[in-house]
């Protein structure tokens, strides 16, 4: 297995409760109230979204991970009509 896991990046918001959806799977998880997911996955590769109320949906297509492998992901969340943008970064082990 794989795992996804997220950390709070320096210098940018976290969002709190935010929806990380696995597209392919049907499966939805959430930031805890620390802005902080993890997500064991098989390898393979997966289409990966991150949702907020009031912020545009981000998508990561194509993403891979392998068998031990723990993978880092940058989601930016704009406002629709703003260019202000939140990040959702993850963090290798």
């Amino acid at each position: 297995m794989g795992k996804f896991v997220t950390s709070k990046a320096i210098d940018i918001d976290t969002l709190h409760f935010a929806a990380i959806e696995f597209r392919s799977l049907d499966t939805v998880t959430t930031t805890d109230s620390n802005g902080f997911f993890e997500q064991y996955l098989n390898p393979g590769t997966y289409n990966i979204a991150c949702s907020y109320t009031g912020m545009n949906t981000a998508v990561i297509t194509n993403t891979t991970i392998g068998e031990g492998e723990v993978r880092e992901l940058i989601f930016m969340l704009g406002t629709g009509n703003s260019k202000d943008t939140v990040s959702i970064k993850s963090i290798s082990e």
